[in-house]
C-alpha cells in the first residue's frame, strides 16, 4: 500500500529532478479522427483493485482461431495516414506521426481507431482469491463473469475495447497456484473470453500484466517492476498464444514504481533491467526484466501485435519516455506509450487551462514529449477518486474531451461495483439466473456512459497543440 502523502512527495521529487520545463503550446499533434490497482490504494479514499470484479467466464464460447480484427472503430472510418507502412500489419497498429504530430492507431485496412474502453478487473487475483474452483457465477461482493451480457452492456455505452489484467503466477501455474485455476485452467477461460470479445463482438482487448512478484512470492498486488524470474517467460507464452489475433494488444507492465532515484535512473532501470546500476539506485531489491528484453521476446515469438510500454510513477510520467523507448524490430515500430491519469494527477482542479498544462509539461506529466516524438498514447486507466466529488466529476469529462481532441484512446477504471473508482453501482442477476446480469452505472459510470454517448455523435476537431482546450460539447 502506498500512502497519499508519499505519492505527493514522489511527484514533487520527480518535478525537482527534471531540470528544464518545456512549454506546452508549441506541439502540433494530429488529434486523430474525431488503482486503482490491487494492493496499492493511496489512502482511505484511494482507487483500489481488490481483484473482486470480473474474472472471465469459463463457459464463454467463440471461435478459436484468434484471427479476426474488429471493424467497429470508434469515430468515423477515415484514412489514418495509411501507406505502405500501414500495410505491414495484419491488425491494430501504430501510425507514427511526423513534423511534431502525434501518432495514432489504425486497423489492418488503415482506418483510424480510437479506443474507448473499460478495465475489467478481477482476473489479476482470480486464481488466488476466488478459486478453486473456477468462478463462473458471481459470489456476494465478488467477481462478475465476463459474459455476453456484460459485453452487450459495454457496447450499449459506446465501449469498443476491454482491458484484462493478468497475474503472471496464475498464468504460469507456479508458486502454489492450484492446478484447478492455474496454468492451462487459467489460460483457457481467457482464450474463450478473448474470442468472445474480438470475434463475436468485434471489439479490441488489452492484455495487461497487472500482478507480478519475483522468486517464490505469490503476487497479491502489483509489483514494482517486471521481474527476471517470471515476466519474460510469461510474455513469451502470451505472445505465442495471441500472435495470430491482431485485435489483442500487449500492455507489458501495469504501473512501474520505484522508491528513490532520479526520473532518468528510473527510466534507465525500466528499459535495461538486469545488472544496470540504475536499478540499485532506485531501490529495487530484485533483478528487473527490462522493457527492451520484453519487446524483443514478444517479437521473437513472431507476434506483431501493438505493444504498450509504460513509464515510472505508476505509468504517469511521460516526459522522458521518448528517450527510453525500446527498439522494435518492426519498421515502423508498433509501440504506444501506456499512460494512467486520474483526477489528482490532473491537478485536482476544475481550471481547464491549468489541468492541460499539468498534462503536457515536461515538469509534470509530460504528454507533449511523446506527442512530439510521434508515438501514440493509450490511457490504460483513467477516472476520478481522490479530489472532492465536485472537482473530480467536473474534471473527468473535460479530460476525456481533451483526450479525444488529442486522438488518445482511454479506458475507465473499472467495470466493477466494488472498486474505487467504479463504473457500476450494482451487478444484479436477472431473475434467478446465475449467468445473466443487469449492470447499473454508478455516478462515475453515468458520467462515462453519458460522455461516450455524446462523443459518438460528434466530429471531433483535432487539437492544434497539447494544451488545446476542446469544445466538443461533451465535456
Amino acid at each position: 500500500m502506498r500512502a497519499g502523502s508519499l505519492r505527493i512527495l514522489w511527484i514533487l521529487g520527480v518535478m525537482a529532478a527534471v531540470s528544464a520545463s518545456v512549454g506546452c503550446g508549441s506541439s502540433s499533434p494530429s488529434g486523430g479522427p474525431g488503482s486503482r490497482d490491487g494492493g496499492v490504494g493511496d489512502d482511505a479514499t484511494a482507487r483500489t483493485d481488490t481483484g473482486s470484479t470480473s474474472p472471465l467466464d469459463s463457459g464463454s464460447t467463440g471461435a478459436t482461431d484468434g484471427g479476426s480484427t474488429p471493424s467497429n472503430d470508434a469515430g468515423p472510418s477515415v484514412d489514418a495516414g495509411a501507406d505502405a507502412s500501414s500495410k505491414a500489419f495484419s491488425g491494430l497498429h501504430a501510425v507514427m506521426g511526423s513534423l511534431g504530430r502525434a501518432g495514432s492507431l489504425a486497423d489492418k485496412d488503415g482506418h483510424a481507431v480510437v479506443l474507448h474502453g473499460v478495465d475489467e478487473s478481477g482476473t489479476e487475483n482470480f486464481c488466488t482469491t476466488w478459486g478453486p474452483p473456477a468462478v463462473v457465477v458471481s459470489p456476494p461482493n465478488g467477481p462478475s463473469p465476463l459474459t455476453q451480457d456484460g459485453l452487450s452492456a459495454m457496447k450499449s455505452w459506446g465501449v469498443n475495447a476491454v482491458r484484462i489484467p493478468l497475474n503472471e503466477d496464475c498464468w504460469l501455474g507456479i508458486n502454489g497456484v492450484a492446478t484447478s485455476v492455474g496454468g492451462a485452467n487459467y489460460q483457457a477461460p481467457i482464450l474463450a473470453a478473448i474470442n468472445l470479445i474480438t470475434q463475436t463482438n468485434d471489439m479490441y482487448v488489452i492484455l495487461d500484466l497487472h500482478f507480478s512478484a519475483p522468486g517464490t512470492t505469490l503476487p497479491a498486488s502489483e509489483g514494482e517492476m517486471p521481474d527476471q524470474d517470471h515476466t519474460l517467460t510469461f510474455w513469451q507464452q502470451v505472445a505465442s498464444a495471441y500472435k495470430g489475433n491482431g485485435s489483442v494488444i500487449f500492455d507489458l507492465f501495469n504501473e512501474p514504481h520505484m522508491s528513490s532515484g532520479t526520473l532518468t535512473q528510473q527510466f534507465t532501470c525500466l528499459l535495461n533491467g538486469g545488472a544496470d546500476p540504475s536499478c540499485a539506485a532506485v531501490g529495487i531489491s530484485f533483478t528487473v526484466e527490462g522493457m527492451q528484453d520484453l519487446v524483443t521476446a514478444v517479437r521473437n515469438e513472431g507476434a506483431s501485435n501493438l505493444i504498450m510500454v509504460s513509464s515510472p510513477g505508476y505509468s504517469s510520467q511521460l516526459s522522458l519516455w521518448p528517450s527510453f523507448v525500446p527498439t522494435d524490430t518492426l519498421d515502423p515500430p508498433n509501440l504506444a506509450a501506456s499512460w494512467h491519469v486520474y483526477d489528482d494527477q490532473g491537478g485536482c482542479t476544475t481550471d481547464e487551462a491549468s489541468s492541460a498544462t499539468t498534462l503536457c509539461s515536461t515538469s509534470s506529466l509530460g504528454a507533449e514529449a511523446v506527442m512530439n516524438a510521434g508515438y501514440p498514447i493509450v490511457l490504460g486507466e483513467t477516472g476520478y477518486y481522490s479530489c472532492s466529488g465536485t472537482t473530480g466529476s467536473t474534471w473527468w469529462p473535460f479530460f476525456l474531451s481533451w483526450a479525444d481532441a488529442q486522438g488518445l484512446g482511454y479506458f475507465g477504471w473499472s467495470w466493477s461495483s466494488s472498486n474505487n473508482p467504479q463504473l457500476l453501482a450494482s451487478i444484479t442477476p436477472k431473475g434467478t439466473s446465475t449467468t445473466s446480469f443487469t449492470y447499473a452505472p454508478s455516478a462515475e459510470g453515468t458520467i462515462y456512459q453519458t460522455y461516450l454517448g455524446c462523443i459518438a455523435t460528434k466530429t471531433v476537431t483535432p487539437a492544434t497543440s497539447c494544451t488545446f482546450l476542446p469544445s466538443t460539447g461533451c465535456e
